[in-house]
C-alpha cells in the first residue's frame, strides 16, 4: 500500500520545516508512481516510509506543484522521522512530487478539507 491516513495521534507531532534550496533535486527515478485519485486530509502534512516496515525516511525531497506538475512553487525535505509539513496553506487541492536517491519517485493529488482527521502516511518505493 502507497498510502495510509493517520488520525488525531499524528496531529499531535510537531515538525520543523527544512526548506529545500531553490534549484535543488535529485536525479531522475526511474519509477514514478503516480496516484490518481485525490486524497481529502486536513492538512499538507504528514510522514513517509519505506514500504513493508522499511522504517521512516528522511530527507525526501516533498515539493508542491502546479497541476501540471512542472512547477515548484515550494520545496521541504523530511525531517529525521520522514515527517514534512505545508502549515497554514486554505483548503484546495494541491500536487506533491516525492524523490530521493535510490527509490521510486510518487506523486499526488491532495485536497485540504479542514473537516477531516486524516494526514498523510506515504510508502516511497525503493527504485529500481
Amino acid at each position: 500500500m502507497l498510502l495510509h491516513f493517520c488520525g488525531a495521534a499524528f496531529a499531535q507531532q510537531k515538525v520543523t520545516e527544512r526548506q529545500a534550496p531553490k534549484d535543488f533535486t535529485y536525479p531522475e527515478a526511474s519509477v514514478t508512481v503516480e496516484i490518481e485519485d485525490a486524497f481529502s486530509a486536513r492538512s499538507l502534512a504528514g510522514t513517509v516510509e519505506v514500504p513493508e516496515g522499511g522504517g521512516k525516511l528522511p530527507d525526501v525531497l516533498v515539493e508542491r506543484v502546479n497541476s501540471d506538475w512542472d512547477k515548484r512553487l515550494e520545496a521541504v525535505f523530511t525531517d529525521p522521522e520522514g515527517r514534512f509539513s505545508f502549515p497554514k496553506l486554505p483548503r484546495g487541492t494541491y500536487y506533491l512530487k516525492l524523490s530521493k536517491s535510490g527509490f521510486s519517485s510518487m506523486r499526488i493529488k491532495v485536497v485540504l478539507n479542514k473537516r477531516s482527521q486524516a494526514r498523510l502516511k506515504l510508502e516511497l518505493p525503493p527504485g529500481i
